[in-house]
């Protein structure tokens, strides 16, 4: 798929390998004609944990997610690397309970037993503001670093279209 991402790709050569080629085509099209680029690459490991008795209806699970750092501005080759890593919440991990319909009542006796809190920790907003080149209170400087980054202007030549509706 990054090879989708390079100038004078032709959609078409990859389309076999997509699930839904107009959704992905759609995708590209916008990536391409808006020349966007990806600002930062979230990395970390989950520890999923799944009831024994599970109530399919409530799909209650646990993750725990480690060690979450990222990569800034990093190019669509390079998305497995992880050169120039920034760390958030060093030393933490964040806990998350899910479920569809109800929390199982033993949940709550242990989040009291640990006094742990019902708050928001987005890992996207963790990574940005952990990431100095894309602080949001520095994002004159992060935007004049991603300019840099861009590849070639959209022209008629290397655009990608949209089929014609039907």
């Amino acid at each position: 798929i990054k090879e989708l991402f390079k100038p004078g790709v032709i959609f078409e050569e990859y389309a076999h390998l997509i699930k839904n080629p107009d959704n992905a085509r759609r995708f590209f099209y916008q990536i391409h004609s808006r020349n966007l680029r990806p600002v930062v690459n979230v990395i970390y490991e989950r520890e999923p944990f799944l009831g024994k008795n599970m109530d399919l209806e409530n799909d209650f699970r646990v993750t725990f997610d480690l060690h979450l750092r990222s990569v800034s501005y990093p190019e669509v080759s390079d998305l497995y690397l992880e050169k120039g890593v920034s760390y958030a919440f060093p030393g933490f991990f964040i806990l998350e309970i899910k479920f569809n319909h109800y929390c199982p009542t033993w949940v709550k006796p242990i989040m009291e037993d640990f006094q742990l809190r019902k708050e928001p920790a987005s890992k996207y907003v963790g990574t940005i503001n952990a990431n100095q080149s894309i602080n949001p209170n520095k994002r004159g400087e992060a935007l004049s670093k991603s300019a840099l980054k861009f590849i070639e202007p959209l022209t008629r030549e290397n655009a990608v279209t949209l089929p014609e509706k039907s």
